[in-house]
């Protein structure tokens, strides 16, 4: 019994012997400086096997030297091709890093033939140094053509259709990924280019979604009118409607015509036509539609050329705008077009609407007074006529759909004076 357990105690002391002396040959071997590099060993393209440490720099000195002095960094993206001479980056390489690298891989590598009797064969990528700045500089310089902005969804009239248009991702470039892989490719010093296609994904170029502008898809043409406009303006209208194009009122919510459009800018008599023109439009292609509620407009004093009585829209005075409220139970969006001395506005929404059409009715007209004033110039008994003037009456609005008619408001306009001059000395006023 004793037997056996001291010889299982020399078997135990022997094994601990050995493990402590090849971990300290582990210890030792991942301290120990190479002298002489082994063989099958490669810096770059540079083989350097056999070599002393100091010999091993001096070849791939001369060597780099020379590559880097005439090296070009090759591009290839899509079907052109740019060269960026190394010169041109500063690349240099960092010959204390790379031997420290080198020396750890030999020292790896000689513990693989202690443990395995064999060593592996070395091909060790020399440190690079350049300037990232001018890297990214030419980066910019070939990319940045190439990117785009996101454009987003939108809706368009294309001859009294709707059409949608989906949003068209943008296209970035991930700089700090290329010029992570633009250095590992300088860092071969080989010839081999660098290549891109921007039309294929994983690259350095990143797609970016636009933005969502809508939360429901519209999908129906309500309502459209249309209004003539002088040519000359069209400019100024497609820019004064930009505010409205694709707006959203949701249910229950206003459209408040002063918010979209600053009033203020239209100073001219000229520009002010315009702009109570396309409050006309919004207004008559708005009222057509079952559910809107008119909040605020303001009716012109006298009948104006572009619309029916009762069925203007005018933004002058003290408070003057527009709100039409949206009490259907969808979503509505406005949509606008100027082309070829005409202004359209139509409303679109997520589903069947009911609309119909407007009808103004002239009604209990009143005759115009008539003024006389004496003019000197004029004959005993001889008139000129100086104003026909127009006649008052009341106008009443209606929608009709699906030949159910209901009246929706009145609007009254008051007669304009007939103005008269005469020459027979006396001044006399009449209301016929």
């Amino acid at each position: 019994m004793m037997k056996g357990f001291k010889r299982f105690s020399w078997l135990l002391v022997l094994m601990l012997q050995v493990f402590l002396g090849v971990g300290a040959g582990f210890i030792a071997l991942s301290f120990m400086r190479v002298e002489t590099v082994a063989e099958s060993t490669t810096l770059g393209t540079v083989p350097v096997g056999g070599m002393t440490m100091d010999d091993a720099r001096k070849s791939l000195e001369t060597y780099l030297q020379e590559k880097i002095k005439n090296g070009v960094l090759t591009l290839e993206v899509d079907q052109s091709t740019h060269r960026i001479p190394y010169t041109e980056l500063d690349v240099s390489v960092d010959m204390d890093k790379t031997l420290e690298n080198l020396q750890a891989v030999l020292a790896s590598n000689s513990l693989d033939e202690l443990l395995n009797g064999m060593g592996k064969d070395i091909n060790l990528t020399p440190v690079i140094k350049l300037n990232s700045g001018k890297l990214l500089a030419q980066c910019e310089a070939i990319f940045k053509p190439l990117e785009r902005e996101p454009v987003a969804e939108y809706y368009e009239i294309e001859g009294d259709v709707l059409r949608y248009i989906p949003q068209v991702p943008g296209l970035t470039v991930d700089y700090q990924r290329l010029e992570e892989e633009l250095k590992q490719v300088i860092a071969t010093l080989g010839d081999a280019p660098y290549r891109v296609n921007t039309q294929e994904p994983g690259t350095v170029f990143v797609s970016t979604p636009g933005p969502k502008r809508y939360d429901e898809l519209f999908s129906v043409l309500i309502s459209k009118s249309n209004m003539p406009i002088d040519s000359s303006l069209e400019g100024r209208a497609n820019e004064a409607l930009q505010a409205l194009y694709g707006r959203v009122i949701k249910k229950g919510e206003e459209m408040n015509l002063a918010q979209l459009i600053d009033f203020n800018t239209f100073s001219s008599d000229v520009e002010k036509d315009l702009l109570n023109r396309m409050a006309t439009a919004l207004y008559q292609s708005g009222l057509s539609i079952e559910g809107i509620e008119v909040a605020n407009r303001k009716q012109a004093n006298h009948p104006v050329p572009y619309s029916e009585p009762g069925l203007e829209a005018i933004i002058e005075g003290v408070g003057a705008n527009l709100v039409l409220k949206n009490n259907t139970e969808r979503s509505l969006m406005l949509l606008t077009q100027v082309s070829q001395g005409e202004l359209s506005v139509y409303w679109v929404s997520t589903g069947e609407l009911r609309s119909g059409i407007l009808i103004a009715q002239k009604r209990d007209e009143v005759p115009p007074s008539v003024i006389t004033t004496v003019n000197k110039d004029l004959a005993k008994g001889e008139t000129r006529v100086i104003s026909e003037g127009s006649p008052g009456y009341t106008v009443y609005v209606s929608r009709i759909i699906d030949d159910e008619r209901v009246e929706l408001y009145v609007d009254k306009y008051h007669p304009i004076s007939k103005m008269v001059e005469t020459g027979d000395g006396a001044v006399r006023s009449s209301s016929k």
